[in-house]
């Protein structure tokens, strides 16, 4: 058996197996919610097209949130005074661009995508994931409970296909937006022990195999049962196998 169908098959195990336990992990879409981040300097001239989309969409969504009231101090490092002050830095730096930069930074990922930018392409995935789970977050019950129809069943299997495919190939970002889809509260489909093995997966070191002790991070897992945790273990080495190895 080959280790993408071993991995699969752990899977297919934990679904069937085990009751389903969250693990605690940083989400950047919880309840549906996107965060928007604040924009960097624009990039120097040749910094090419994801640079340059990257820029256009931090400034698009700096606009969006000003108007909609909803820039947020970070408390670990922000002060109002020095958030002002970033602000009128970033407003300056924006302040040249016309109401069309999302629609040029979406034109520039899909370009970028195109051309095989693995950083665009997990965007653009990123981007389709937040509006599937921004329309089923507005749909969510008072339990918490999301009915999905097939059609947004079907995109999520090629979004997080096409997130996988590139998780396979050792990309942290995709990573990453695996173990948000997956440990959604508000996506049926969701699995959180898949999740917390991509968590553990990327905190492993790249390029070469795992020993036979402790995973770096297992910690993380200690709210697990032990059975579960096994899994989870059991799933991350597979996967590390996978995509880190070499």
């Amino acid at each position: 058996m080959t280790g993408r169908l071993l991995a699969g098959a752990l899977l297919a195990a934990m679904l069937v197996a085990c009751d389903r336990h969250p693990v605690p992990i940083p989400r950047s879409a919880a309840g549906g919610q996107a965060v928007s981040r604040l924009p960097a300097e624009a990039p120097a001239s040749g910094g090419g097209m994801y640079a340059r989309a990257e820029f256009l969409l931090d400034c698009a969504q700096q606009a969006e949130a000003a108007l909609a009231g909803q820039v947020a101090l970070d408390p670990a490092t922000d002060t109002p005074s020095r958030k002002l002050s970033e602000l009128e830095r970033q407003r300056k730096s924006c302040a040249r661009l016309g109401p069309g930069a999302r629609v040029e930074a979406e034109r520039l990922l899909r370009q970028a995508a195109s051309q095989g930018d693995a950083r665009a392409q997990v965007a653009l995935l990123d981007q389709r994931a937040d509006d599937v789970i921004g329309v089923l977050a507005k749909r969510s019950s008072a339990d918490g409970v999301v009915r999905m129809s097939d059609a947004e069943r079907a995109e999520l299997r090629q979004i997080v296909g096409g997130l996988e495919q590139q998780a396979y190939r050792g990309n942290a970002a995709a990573m990453e937006s695996l173990q948000q889809i997956m440990a959604s509260g508000v996506v049926e489909t969701s699995e959180p022990l898949y999740s917390a093995a991509w968590r553990l997966v990327a905190q492993q070191p790249r390029g070469t195999p795992l020993g036979a002790g402790p995973l770096k991070g297992a910690e993380m897992l200690d709210q697990l049962d032990a059975r579960s945790e096994q899994q989870v273990v059991a799933l991350a080495r597979d996967l590390h196998a996978m995509c880190c190895a070499h």
